[in-house]
C-alpha cells in the first residue's frame, strides 16, 4: 500500500514538474503591432521578406486587434489574386505592390487618426 502511495506522488510530481518546464520554456510571442506590419508589407514590397514570418502573418489571425486583422486579410486578398493572375513569384507585381502601398497608407492614416 505504502508503494503504491509513493508511485502516486512521484508520478504527480514528475507530471508536475514536467507540465511547468513546458509551460514556461515556451517563447514568449509578441503580438503583431502597427510597425511591425508596415514593416512586413515594405519587406514584401522589396521583395526582401522572410516567406516563414510573411505565411505567417496570413495565416494567423489577429484577434486582439479588429482594424490589424482586416489589414491582415486585405494583404491575403492580394495575395490570393496573384497566385489566381498566374503572377506568383517571389516579388508581387506592379498591380500587387499599389496595393500594398495602399493598404499601408491606410494603416498609417488610421493610427494617425486615433493617436
Amino acid at each position: 500500500m505504502s508503494t503504491l502511495v509513493a508511485t502516486v506522488i512521484l508520478v504527480t510530481l514528475f507530471m508536475m514538474v514536467f507540465y511547468a518546464v513546458i509551460h514556461f520554456a515556451q517563447k514568449p510571442r509578441r503580438p503583431l503591432n502597427r510597425e511591425t506590419i508596415l514593416a512586413l508589407i515594405q519587406s514584401r514590397i522589396d521583395g526582401t521578406d522572410e516567406e516563414i514570418r510573411w505565411v505567417s502573418f496570413l495565416s494567423l489571425p489577429i484577434h486582439y486587434d479588429p482594424f490589424l486583422e482586416a489589414v491582415r486579410m486585405d494583404c491575403l486578398k492580394v495575395e490570393r489574386d496573384e497566385e489566381l493572375a498566374g503572377e506568383g513569384s517571389r516579388k508581387p507585381s506592379r498591380e500587387a505592390c499599389e496595393r500594398y502601398r495602399e493598404i499601408m497608407k491606410s494603416l498609417k492614416h488610421h493610427f494617425e487618426m486615433t493617436c
